[in-house]
């Protein structure tokens, strides 16, 4: 059997503008001089800003490698898929959207054909927009504790949100990248969520990128895989070791030495699920000097050393698809 082939989103997006270049741009729907806009410097093709739609087929897997700046949110609009996510697998449905922190590498793997709207974004969500104090998002508390036992990042699509979305999908197929546009409606994105969802589920969505400092919680998130230990970041983020303490525990439920060998324990759990990397390839990826060292770190964080780990994620599915389960369902 051939083996899955894996693609970044980023790989998704150049080939699907590179079979738009060869051929003709319909602009029919769009009632506006299109070649005047598209030479202007706020019209863009750049994966990184706006919205993008990526399409994907059968048994594709996707990695989130936009780099360590961006958030992305990703809204699965047509088609199923699973979603690994730290130490645990979801399954996706239609009309369903996740959160990927830029704090954390995921890796999609397509069931079906399908598509998929991603939009990215590197400032505390919401802060950009002028809103009152009962729509801010600081006036949200993150629902999960410290070990993250109450976070889910899917949650499902409602029928005003998905409208939203179907019309947005449509714009952006017609070819319309313009900057402004694109901030407009994430602006309305935010409203929606506001407006169709409980402070309580918006709690439990965005907790990755909500805080009572939201940026403090930028500061970290963007600056955290720069550094090698502690008093570095507190350095980079412009604050005494001591507040930099007190600001991550009140922001991040955790010490910050806890929180980092979480983060190091996420990358290492993605690169197991991947079949295709030897262990000691997965230690050069994750900063260990040996194989050994890697070993080491999975058995105290696992219990398990990363052959264990690969057999056991192996062996359950196996017996999931027997029994008609899945990860998620076998976690709760």
């Amino acid at each position: 059997m051939e083996k899955n082939k894996k693609k970044s989103l980023k790989e998704l997006e150049i080939n699907l503008s590179k079979a738009k270049n060869d051929v003709p741009v319909v602009k029919g729907n769009i009632i506006l001089e299109y070649e005047e806009h598209a030479v202007c410097s706020n019209w863009t093709s750049d994966y990184r800003i706006g919205f993008k739609g990526y399409h994907f087929k059968n048994n594709d897997r996707l990695t989130t490698d936009f780099g360590k700046e961006f958030h992305t949110m990703c809204f699965l609009l047509k088609g199923t898929a699973t979603l690994y996510y730290n130490d645990r697998a979801y399954e996706l449905q239609e009309n369903t959207m996740f959160l990927i922190p830029n704090s954390v590498t995921c890796v999609i793997e397509a069931k079906t054909k399908g598509f998929i709207l991603v939009n990215h974004f590197d400032k505390p969500l919401g802060r950009h927009i002028d809103t009152c104090e009962r729509m801010s998002l600081e006036s949200i508390t993150p629902a999960y504790n410290k070990d993250n036992e109450m976070y889910n990042p899917v949650i499902e699509i409602r029928p005003a949100l998905q409208n939203f979305l179907t019309l947005l999908t449509q714009i952006i197929n017609d070819g319309v990248y313009c900057k402004h546009f694109h901030n407009e409606e994430f602006n309305k994105l935010f409203f929606l969520l506001r407006f169709y969802y409980s402070k309580q589920e918006i709690g439990i969505f965005l907790s990755p990128v909500l805080g009572s400092n939201l940026d403090f919680k930028h500061l970290v998130l963007t600056n955290y895989h720069k550094i090698t230990c502690i008093k570095d970041l507190a350095v980079l983020c412009g604050y005494s070791l001591a507040t930099f303490n007190r600001l991550f525990m009140e922001n991040f439920h955790d010490t910050p030495y806890k929180w980092l060998q979480k983060k190091k324990l996420q990358v290492v759990i993605n690169y197991l699920y991947d079949q295709n990397l030897s262990i000691s390839q997965i230690a050069d990826l994750t900063g260990f000097s040996s194989s050994g060292h890697l070993t080491v770190f999975c058995k105290e964080f696992l219990h398990l050393t990363p052959s264990q780990f690969r057999k056991q994620h192996r062996q359950f599915n196996i017996e999931a698809k027997k029994a008609g389960l899945t990860e998620d369902t076998y976690n709760e």
